[in-house]
């Protein structure tokens, strides 16, 4: 096959639907749609049971992974049949033609990518507006220069790789449960593939309709800062050498380390992440934030 969409699901039945409906109206010839339910309570075959021979398949995790989409992904990256590999949370759409658009240009000559995104907010009012991410990027394939917090990528931000890269990467860190993202987007840029960027929004971000709608929320939201401060703990661990060779993933890994555990209170656990920056200007750049998040948070 050209390609497959893969739709991770847990307890987001309207939201499952809409994906769905988005990914049918996205998807190419020679294609099909992957839905990986993990253990929802009320079964992704339930939810879609109005489909008729439509190419979607469903998988069902009986047992629920605990958190986090990258259990429920590898099982769908490891079933799929295409070539290249599409990712789409379930509380989100692609826009039609944006598996096309890939497939004519950024494949082959990347082995991974992703896009900017449509972002729909809607408030407390129930009142929606709409806005378009913007990145210091080019369209095109991601040049060596580029700054790391501009070329990492969540999952959702129209998130694809090939089969090849898959295999060889490995799949997506399973024990992480916030934040695997960054932990495979450094993996990604550390390998022998080529990234893409396609500036012209490719999906739909839907937002705060977790609140009040009874669909269960973003990993993210639920996820607390100390957990986030092990989490990219675990990320400058296990990707230590390519953190030593780019300065660039050093400061956003280790940034992001001191100020959630200064936010979780873990000052001791804050400082020591400073301490493990080995380059001396990325060293001091942490200081500074460190000092500037104590001196905030005692006024708060």
């Amino acid at each position: 096959m050209r390609s497959s969409i893969i739709i991770p699901t847990s307890n987001r039945p309207a939201g499952l639907k809409r994906a769905v409906t988005s990914a049918l109206e996205a998807l190419p010839g020679d294609s099909e749609i992957v839905v990986v339910d993990d253990a929802s309570e009320q079964p992704a075959s339930d939810v879609l049971s109005y489909l008729k021979a439509e190419p979607v398949r469903i998988i069902r995790k009986e047992t629920q992974s605990g958190g986090g989409g990258s259990p429920a992904r590898n099982m769908g990256a490891k079933t799929a049949q295409g070539a290249v590999l599409f990712f789409l949370d379930d509380d989100d759409e692609i826009k039609p033609d944006y598996c096309k658009q890939i497939l004519e240009q950024g494949f082959p000559s990347a082995g991974f990518g992703f896009c900017a995104r449509t972002f729909v907010i809607t408030d407390a009012a129930g009142q929606r507006s709409v806005k378009d991410e913007k990145r210091k990027l080019d369209n095109g394939l991601i040049g060596a220069s580029a700054r790391f917090s501009e070329k990492t990528f969540p999952f959702s931000a129209g998130f694809w790789l090939t089969r090849d890269a898959y295999q060889d990467v490995g799949p997506m860190s399973e024990d992480l449960k916030t934040n695997s993202d960054t932990d495979y987007a450094i993996r990604l840029h550390a390998s022998q593939y080529a990234g893409w960027y396609a500036a012209v929004p490719g999906v739909f971000i839907h937002q705060s309709e977790g609140k009040g709608s009874g669909e269960l929320a973003s990993v993210t939201k639920r996820t607390k800062s100390a957990e986030r401060a092990a989490a990219f703990e675990n990320i400058a661990k296990r990707n230590a050498d390519v953190l030593r060779q780019d300065p660039q993933i050093a400061h956003f890994v280790y940034s992001r380390y001191v100020k959630h555990a200064i936010r979780s209170g873990n000052h001791d656990q804050a400082w020591e992440a400073v301490m493990k920056a080995s380059n001396r200007p990325i060293r001091r750049r942490l200081l500074m934030q460190y000092a500037a998040l104590r001196f905030l948070t005692k006024r708060v």
